[in-house]
């Protein structure tokens, strides 16, 4: 199959900045969410004395691009399972995380301070904000393994890294119910953790360089579940039991290590390894490089996890308007996004744009952004409609801005949790015969 030819070295643009991109989202670091959506009010209804246009068809260019380089370090979130589907195929997360004591001069278990510890028993709690596909029992195989290597604090990790572990401190099967109360209780094998821990640590750091770290996966003999651990929970965490003697003194006591990034000045990293098998996906000339995007004249795919991101661009109507309107002012404009009749029914809660600049740099494009507008109004600014079945985002400023400049660069739509949520979603081309992708404008000269 050909290569397609999208916009002029769009995909170079693209794979030159996208660590850019990555910057601009770790000033956000130890977020779920690509943006912070502001709720002032901009009235969508209010009557203007303008007119009406809509751009569709054949005046967008939408593409699915593979979004293969996401950042994963960083985030208050991570996700552990596999799932499968007809549109995507499978994917595979894995969790690679650090532990350390909460107290950061170190800690002791070693008997050359008054009297002896013994170490009773040492448990994994991960706390889960989301489950995904459903909310039934399952039968769930999970294992927790010593890395091989540390996780380096000063090195930013994306969605294809990994690291070795051998180790095993857990491997079992149960049956688990989201239910039953959101957390994951996983007693590690008192054998091989016990060594590790009975000794004395100088810091915080000389503990997470000697423990190295945990990598936790769902095998794939368990049912297909997606599993969501939230590092910033208070139920996130390893508590290590042990009982002191001393002086003719027994006490039994616990004593609480960190796990994973839980917060913006944490100094506990995590990350992700996501795993993707496509097979016969229509998705799957992208993974395999035989495509550098795929043109969404039908569908257009938003996946998760170092899945997909969409390429939207407009820049022969913005030419032709432009030169037709040199003096137009959009008073409103919004980008509905119609989901497809095999979209799943668990949607995304919300989808975010970033305006792609003439160097290839990317930004959230001003109407969805708190912190350069106060007119992002709740229920436009990308969130899904049931009642619908869109998602609408307000867009008048963008507009603007694009007619202002007489180009457009593109925009770069995602999916807002991608990162933290395995819900993932199709939407209308732009050429679907009744309910296309399209721009819904407002404008008065």
């Amino acid at each position: 199959m050909a290569r397609l030819n999208t916009t002029s070295s769009f995909t170079m643009k693209l794979r030159n900045t996208l660590l850019f991109l990555a910057a601009t989202l770790m000033m956000t670091a130890c977020t779920d969410d690509e943006s912070n959506i502001g709720t002032s009010l901009q009235d969508p209804g209010t009557i203007y004395n303008a007119q009406f246009d809509t751009i569709k068809g054949n005046d967008i260019y939408i593409a699915t691009i593979y979004d293969d380089s996401l950042l994963t370090s960083g985030y208050t979130t991570g996700m552990i399972g596999r799932y499968t589907d007809g549109v995507y195929g499978t994917v595979k997360s894995t969790i690679y995380t650090q532990v350390a004591p909460v107290n950061t001069t170190g800690i002791d278990f070693s008997d050359r301070s008054t009297g002896t510890y013994t170490i009773d028993s040492a448990v994994l709690y991960l706390q889960l904000s989301e489950v995904f596909p459903d909310s039934n029992s399952h039968t769930l195989h999970l294992t927790v393994k010593q890395l091989d290597e540390t996780i380096n604090n000063d090195s930013s990790y994306i969605s294809t890294d990994q690291i070795g572990a051998t180790a095993t401190f857990y491997d079992e099967t149960f049956t688990f119910s989201p239910a039953d109360n959101g957390v994951l209780r996983l007693k590690l094998d008192n054998d091989v953790i016990i060594p590790l821990i009975k000794q004395q640590f100088q810091s915080q750091d000389d503990f997470k360089e000697r423990f190295r770290g945990l990598r936790i996966r769902l095998e794939d003999d368990s049912d297909p579940l997606m599993l969501t651990v939230n590092f910033q929970g208070s139920s996130t965490l390893m508590k290590v039991h042990y009982t002191h003697v001393s002086d003719n003194a027994t006490m039994h006591d616990t004593v609480n290590f960190l796990v994973g990034c839980n917060a913006s000045t944490s100094n506990i990293n995590h990350f992700c390894h996501f795993e993707h098998a496509y097979g016969s996906s229509p998705i799957a000339a992208l993974a395999s490089g035989a495509l550098d995007s795929l043109k969404g004249t039908y569908k257009i795919y938003f996946e998760p996890m170092g899945g997909t991101m969409v390429y939207l661009n407009i820049n022969g109507y913005i030419q032709r308007f432009h030169e037709a309107h040199p003096n137009a002012v959009i008073n409103y404009a919004e980008l509905l996004l119609p989901t497809a009749d095999d979209a799943d029914d668990m949607k995304p809660d919300q989808i975010v744009a970033y305006k792609q600049y003439a160097n290839g740099y990317m930004l959230p494009i001003s109407d969805n952004n708190s912190m350069t507008s106060p007119y992002a109004y709740g229920g436009f600014d990308g969130t899904y409609n049931v009642s619908t079945g869109y998602y609408r985002l307000r867009i008048s400023q963008y507009m603007q801005e694009l007619l202002r400049d007489g180009t457009d660069y593109g925009m770069m739509l995602f999916l807002n949790r991608r990162r933290s949520s395995a819900r993932r979603t199709v939407v209308n081309g732009s050429a679907h015969a009744t309910n296309p992708v399209r721009i819904a404008i407002i404008y008065s000269e």
